[in-house]
């Protein structure tokens, strides 16, 4: 989506120095004169990341609920390994197992 809305400002001859997505980003995008059916299809591209941030909130909330309610001493041990977060040591469980 990034791609497609910066591709969209350099066709319309826009320059910018913003390199990350931010609320910042999306609000300079919105201050800039557009033509109505390019802030339109910018607004469209907004509300489909909006809606796609919202739905990976979600899972990712639903993923923290399980691993809580199925945490274990295997998880823990997993945890101990720098780098690892919750999500990988709870594919490393589920995929692996104990590695005794």
């Amino acid at each position: 989506m990034l791609r497609r809305i910066k591709a969209k400002l350099m066709f319309q001859g826009i320059e910018y120095g913003i390199q990350n997505w931010s609320g910042k980003f999306k609000e300079w995008i919105r201050s800039q004169t557009l033509a109505s059916e390019v802030r339109q299809s910018f607004e469209h591209l907004f509300f489909v990341i909006d809606v796609l941030d919202d739905q990976i909130s979600s899972c990712e909330k639903e993923i923290a609920t399980t691993l809580k309610e199925n945490s274990s001493d295997l998880m823990t041990m997993y945890q101990s390994v720098p780098a690892f977060g919750k999500v990988t040591c709870a594919i490393m469980v589920t995929e692996l197992g104990d590695l005794k």
